[in-house]
């Protein structure tokens, strides 16, 4: 496979994923955003991978598996920010739950 082959390859995967109907597939709901995160990025990344491997410019398995783990621990960075955004939502919802219960119970001096 050339590279004009490989990157019409990346562009009709990445079409088809945009366009598919996860919400038929999922019941109604959303792709959750870092689902469509991961299968975007194995859209790119699993071609293009095949790829170096066919036209054998992976002469050691150590590129790829460089490749791999910047896109694997890249990707676990992603959702480790995703689960530190919702632990500092709960934090600020309690926060301004307790403030608001202060405010209607009328204890102005606490919180």
């Amino acid at each position: 496979m050339n590279m004009a082959v490989m990157v019409l390859l990346v562009v009709f995967i990445e079409a088809f994923l945009h366009y598919f109907r996860w919400r038929l597939v999922l019941g109604g709901r959303e792709l959750p955003r870092v689902a469509a995160y991961t299968v975007g990025v194995l859209g790119l990344m699993l071609p293009y991978s095949a790829w170096l491997m066919a036209q054998g410019m992976v002469r050691s398995l150590d590129a790829l598996t460089a490749l791999w783990m910047v896109i694997v621990f890249g990707g676990l960075a992603v959702l480790t920010c995703y689960g530190l955004d919702a632990v500092v939502d709960l934090v600020w919802f309690r926060k301004e739950s307790m403030q608001r219960d202060a405010l209607r119970d009328g204890d102005h001096g606490k919180g």
